[in-house]
């Protein structure tokens, strides 16, 4: 389906296809936009890099646009885990409101540029985290009890973070009778079932599914020694340098990210680094540096794992394996979307391949070894026991199966005759009790 075929405003439409540059809708798209829109709420589950955003920021905003309402109070709030993805949404909200008359509030990590103040000015659209929504109406006098659609965004992760509790309080916040409430994710926890039932009333489920990753995604693995990881990050570098848009390096820790950080400043590369250890205006300045590609590497935790949307993505370097299925597809979900291509590179130790035999299991594809170690060095610790184990047991086998094991079962045989009748040898007690039996006998055929 065209965009320009959308039954929008004429304004949204033009922003949506001249400055984003979206002509045609993916299928969460398609089947999302028209639902908020007559006002249904729904339960949307869609992979990473299938267009999520814009499926409620659409109609979201021409809820906005065409609703007219007497007050200065937000008439759409969205949620979101992290203040770094409320600054991707609210990137994108802004050219998609471009010469449009929509004041937009974010909560959590705002630009230090945006001057909008809610107790002076009105406000339409509300983005931000639970916490700083929840304390917004206090600190602010933010009132939410005219919001008509409601949105939570990457609802999976929010539940993983603990944030259910807040959550239904965000989503009490509006006393409208026909509020949209809308949860978005990438994956669909158990807890999500629970949490839909309380806060959803009747909702539209709608879920494509695929295997996880974007269609022009390549998964490559480099197989080394741990200590070896370092220098072969440096390599990979310089060899994709001639391809490389930009590229997102994970690692597991803060303290990885920093010593990473390090090494490839030292290397005069231009590098900036994305952690939970960084101050908001810390990481909210490494963004958008990394979004203008002032630097073309960042370096960075699972932090980083949701919400970056950057077109000219084009690799993501996995430093350490992700330890489940969800992280490894959030990861290099970053990297071709919206039908581009990318590079997912995984630097794997011995002790890891495991994890990597299990990603390649559960979502059915097979990743291509460019550098593969000995075998020896491959078996992980579990298989290196085994073997020991096996290569124990086999001496022990050879024993059972020699001639002596053999010549001692016929001697033994030999001694046994089935016809002689064993004699058993009777203990003390026995003869007495066996005497004293045979007397009682004798007295009771007496007196018969």
């Amino acid at each position: 389906m065209k965009a320009s075929n959308l039954q929008i405003h004429d304004q949204i439409k033009q922003n949506l296809v001249d400055r984003l540059e979206i002509n045609y809708l993916t299928e969460i798209q398609k089947q999302v936009i028209p639902r908020i829109l007559k006002g249904e709420s729904t339960l949307s589950l869609s992979p990473s890099g299938t267009g999520k955003t814009l499926a409620f920021l659409v109609p979201a905003i021409e809820y906005i646009v065409t609703t007219p309402v007497e007050h200065n109070d937000p008439m759409v709030l969205i949620v979101t885990p992290t203040s770094e993805l409320a600054w991707q949404i609210f990137t994108v909200a802004k050219s998609l409101t471009n010469n449009l008359d929509v004041p937009i509030f974010l909560l959590g990590g705002r630009d230090n540029t945006h001057k909008t103040h809610p107790k002076e000015d009105r406000i339409e659209l509300v983005i931000g985290t639970p916490g700083n929504i929840l304390t917004s109406q206090t600190k602010y006098g933010i009132d939410y009890s005219k919001t008509g659609i409601i949105v939570i965004d990457e609802c999976d992760m929010l539940l993983d973070l603990g944030f259910s509790e807040e959550i239904e309080a965000v989503t009490g916040l509006s006393k409208e009778k026909n509020v949209s409430v809308n949860l978005f994710s990438a994956t669909l926890p158990p807890e999500m079932f629970g949490l839909a039932n309380k806060l959803l009333k009747h909702p539209v489920k709608i879920e494509i599914k695929h295997n996880g990753f974007p269609k022009g995604l390549s998964h490559y693995v480099y197989e080394v020694q741990y200590n070896e990881k370092k220098d072969k990050l440096l390599q990979i570098l310089s060899t994709e340098a001639p391809v490389l848009g930009a590229g997102i390096i994970f690692a597991h820790s803060q303290e990885t990210s920093r010593t990473l950080t390090k090494l490839l400043l030292r290397e005069g590369l231009d590098v900036e680094e994305l952690h939970a250890g960084l101050s908001k205006v810390q990481r909210l300045k490494a963004l958008r540096m990394f979004e203008n590609q002032e630097v073309q590497l960042l370096v960075a935790t699972d932090l980083a794992a949701r919400g970056i949307d950057l077109p000219h993505l084009t690799h993501v370097i996995n430093f350490e394996v992700p330890r489940n299925i969800e992280t490894y597809i959030h990861r290099v979900g970053r990297t071709a979307r919206m039908n581009n291509k990318g590079k997912a590179i995984t630097i794997v130790s011995p002790k890891e391949l495991h994890l990597i035999s299990k990603i390649e299991k559960e979502t059915e594809i097979k990743m291509k070894i460019l550098e593969r170690l000995p075998e020896h060095i491959r078996l992980t610790n579990i298989e290196k026991y085994k073997e020991r184990k096996k290569q124990e047991k086999q001496p022990l086998k050879k024993r059972k199966r020699s001639g002596l094991n053999k010549s001692w079962f016929k001697n033994s045989y030999k001694k046994f005759n089935p016809k002689q009748k064993r004699k058993h040898k009777k203990s003390g007690r026995n003869i007495q009790e066996s005497s004293y039996f045979k007397s009682f006998r004798k007295k009771s055929s007496k007196r018969n």
